[in-house]
């Protein structure tokens, strides 16, 4: 039975105060209709972000971007970024861009206010009230100059800053409720007794439950839990928020603060000693000065402070159970087992459960963690246009840092089983009353990132010329999978662009990075990667006069990007061999140390290559309805993984699965991966003001990807017979293998008697079918149902084929009604 119902918000209050600092009118804030529609910018010149807080027309712009801004962000009034733009970027799905183009990379870089934090889980803790815009730079021409990090695409993330000559406070409240849409019911006590005993039947065995037990069940004197409606709660969240913006014409400051709570989920039934209810506390601080130093220097400071506290019911023996097994023990329980308190405190269950959700939830101790993270910049604008006109010169200092408390209770109880003779309950299990004990352990992380760069762009009547160059350094410490990653991490790289335009019709732009890695040998530390795009602004020509067709662009950009990110991989330093001292001794002749001899070096080893292509159009009618398509397309080269046609008669054991660290694969890793990507992307937005006043304003996104490793790496099984003879080589990353259930010769996909499996003509590897089970294929026609059968299946690769999203701004008199829905 599927429980339907809505997901709604309580409660939502707002209010917004402007206050000028010199004699002036507060204007009313116009709708998001008005705003689109009363924009005095001409489509074509309107801004768009380009790489390190720079930006550029859109007309001049050749590369491909989505973006979504403050009064997008602002309508979801959950606590996740991540969620906020979710279905709002064509072409971004849950973190993933443009779909998987290697196996080594998913994740994008996230550049917040102008500087990287490739560490930190920004998405997930900051707050979407300070966002002021989100951009997504998807193909090399809009992402090439953040170097080998911006392989797999770029997240800007630009919070509020001030306004001059006013004083505009916000203060918000948002308190919500959440409830899942469906639950799925399990059968009552009664129900799976039945269906337990006639399993036990149909294997010759005999039946579990007795006809006394179940008139029990049935009648409801014998415990019959449902474990959802016990343990299984809803969500509340609560939102608030302090927005201070304000300037002068020499100074301008924003400062946000809000704190957001979330609870729920699981209902816990717990004493005065502790508390192991799930809650998400966070408490975020956003502080951003821009300063005119001198006519011609800009001076700003940006900080973001987020506290993050997150409590949750400590699960399994060892702790590190997540609350997903909670949800999955409810469904996993069967209803007859007990539930509660005894009179001496012992917890009640059932045979073969030792581990009682009731227990596990309230009197199995809890984990807390304590995350600080520090995102902060400092930096000088200059206006060099003293020395030449057009020319600027900026310099950044960036530095971010998380440190993560970590604070383990654990805890136990005594169960107990009822003895039905007795009518007692008795001991169940060793297991007795410990108090609560904590472990603490901390870990900390650091990125810092210095950027300097030049800028130039002049207009020589129908000629513009633009030239950029920067210089960026990073150092950062992770806590990674292995020793190396102890030691801080280098990357240098300079970087370029020269673009040309004529008329604002027709534009041609190169980039280029040179960066390097010491996670390379020397000779491979450093790569060159260009990028060359172009676009063709139609309707600026002269000829193209179209009152209905009102803008039309093409562009299209190709690029050679590499990437050097191990930090999947067993060591960091994949050219040398790497030899640990494990401790522990060696008790013949003489004591000593275990020696390890772990991973073989390749010095050859250098970066992944990716080869990107974009082609674009945009086109707009009647300046109310604006689409952008693009199809593009990757192929990478060079991908980094063990080996597993690696002969082990040479003594070196392999074995590799594609995103998964194998820690005792002794084979060296290669480039010798190979995949290909393409996929399009679509995005649209349509705003108007109806006679009656109505105002509309609606958006879609559309986004398709497919994916094909060309070259996995892994062995063929062709010569022992397989139907499908490679795991990974020809299809898209994450596809699952399983036998397909046969269904041919009238058979519904069962066998449904023992004669039926001794007269198939089958031979089957491990464990035996017995009736009841499905009918597998024999795929090879060996007449043995073994590995050689198993097929890819249809609908099991890592990441979804599509994804969209869709929404619906309506404005009427005051009031108003937002809709929206992704997938």
């Amino acid at each position: 039975m599927i429980d339907k119902k809505i997901i709604f918000p309580i409660l939502m209050a707002s209010a917004v105060l402007a206050m000028p600092f010199r004699s002036a009118a507060v204007e009313p804030v116009p709708s998001e209709a008005q705003a689109i529609l009363n924009d005095t910018v001409p489509y074509g010149d309107q801004l768009l972000e380009t790489p390190f807080d720079y930006s550029s027309t859109r007309n001049a712009y050749v590369g491909a971007q989505s973006s979504v801004d403050a009064s997008q962000i602002e309508k979801w009034k959950g606590s996740s970024l991540q969620a906020a733009i979710t279905g709002k970027l064509a072409g971004y799905n849950s973190g993933i861009i443009r779909g998987a183009g290697s196996w080594n990379i998913d994740a994008p870089l996230v550049v917040l206010d102008g500087v990287p934090v490739p560490l930190f889980s920004v998405m997930n803790i900051i707050d979407p009230s300070t966002i002021q815009d989100v951009t997504l730079l998807k193909d090399a021409a809009a992402k090439a100059l953040y170097g080998p990090m911006a392989s797999v695409g770029v997240l800007v993330i630009t919070t509020k800053h001030g306004i001059d000559e006013t004083l505009k406070v916000d203060v918000s409240a948002n308190i919500g409720i959440s409830h899942p849409t469906q639950l799925h019911r399990m059968f009552g006590s009664y129900d799976q007794a039945m269906l337990r005993n006639q399993a036990l039947v149909n294997d010759g065995l005999a039946p579990k439950f007795s006809d006394s037990q179940l008139q029990a069940f049935r009648d409801g004197t014998a415990p019959n839990n449902d474990w959802i409606d016990l343990y299984k709660d809803d969500r509340l969240s609560q939102k608030y928020n302090v927005q201070i913006q304000g300037g002068s014409n020499k100074a301008r400051f924003y400062i946000g603060a809000g704190f957001i709570r979330e609870t729920g989920d699981i209902k816990t039934d717990y004493d005065k000693k502790y508390d192991p209810s799930f809650y998400n506390n966070r408490f975020t601080v956003v502080s951003n000065i821009d300063v005119d130093v001198f006519k011609f220097m800009r001076a700003f400071a940006n900080s973001n402070v987020v506290i993050n506290r997150v409590n949750v019911p400590r699960v399994g023996d060892d702790g590190n159970g997540s609350t997903a097994q909670l949800f999955n023990k409810m469904y996993t329980t069967p209803a007859y087992v007990d539930n509660g308190l005894t009179e001496t405190g012992a917890v009640k269950t059932y045979e073969g459960y030792s581990r009682p959700l009731y227990g596990d939830i309230n009197l199995n101790g809890l984990n807390t963690s304590t995350v600080t993270t520090l995102n902060t910049n400092i930096g000088i604008d200059l206006d060099l246009d003293f020395l030449t006109k057009g020319l600027s010169f900026k310099t950044v200092f960036g530095y971010s840092a998380a440190f993560n408390g970590v604070r383990a209770g654990s805890a136990d109880y005594e169960r107990a089983v009822l003895n039905e003779a007795t009518g007692e309950y008795e001991r169940y299990g060793t297991n007795v009353v410990a108090p609560l004990t904590f472990t603490k352990a901390t870990f900390a992380i650091y990125n810092l990132n210095y950027q300097a760069m030049f800028n130039y762009q002049r207009y020589f009547g129908d000629h513009m010329v633009q030239a950029f160059a920067n210089y960026m350094a990073e150092d950062y410490r992770g806590e990674w999978a292995s020793r190396e990653w102890i030691l801080p991490t280098n990357r240098i790289q300079v970087g370029g662009e020269v673009k040309y335009g004529f008329k604002d019709r027709y534009f041609v732009q190169f980039d280029f990075t040179h960066a390097g890695s010491e996670m390379m040998r020397k000779g491979n530390q450093f790569h060159f990667s260009p990028t060359f795009g172009a676009s063709w602004v139609t309707s600026n020509e002269e000829w193209f006069k179209n009152d209905i067709l009102t803008y039309l662009k093409f562009r299209g950009s190709f690029g050679r990007l590499k990437y050097d990110s191990l930090g999947t991989k067993p060591s960091r330093y994949l050219y040398a061999d790497a030899i640990y001292e494990m401790g522990g001794g060696v008790n013949a002749l003489f004591d000593g140390f275990t020696i390890l001899s772990y991973l073989r070096g390749n010095p050859a080893i250098g970066w992944e290559e990716a080869k990107q292509q974009n082609y674009g159009v945009d086109f707009g009618f009647w300046d109310k309805f604006h689409v952008s398509v693009d199809y593009w397309r990757t192929k990478q080269s060079g991908i980094v993984m063990a080996n597993e046609r690696t002969p082990m008669v040479g003594g070196i054991v392999s074995g590799n699965d594609i995103g998964s660290l194998a820690l005792f694969n002794y084979s060296s890793y290669e480039n010798i991966g190979k995949m290909e990507n393409q996929g399009v992307d679509i995005t649209a937005e349509y705003a108007t003001v109806l006679p009656c006043g109505l105002e509309i304003v609606a958006r879609g996104t559309f986004g398709w990807n497919k994916n094909k490793v060309i070259d996995g790496g892994d062995i063929s099984y062709e010569d022992a017979g397989y139907a499908y003879p490679y795991r990974r080589t020809g299809y898209p990353v994450g596809q699952q293998f399983g036998y397909i259930v046969d269904r041919t010769n009238g058979s519904n996909g069962y066998y449904n008697s023992q004669d039926e499996i001794e007269h198939s003509g089958l031979s089957f590897a491990g464990i035996q079918p017995r009736p009841g089970d499905f009918r597998y294929k024999d795929l090879n026609n060996d007449g043995v149902i073994d590995e050689g059968d198993m097929a890819p299946l249809k609908g099991t690769k890592a990441l979804p084929a599509i994804n969209y999203g869709v929404s619906v701004s309506l404005a009427w008199k005051g009031f108003d009604l937002y809709l929206e829905g992704y997938g």
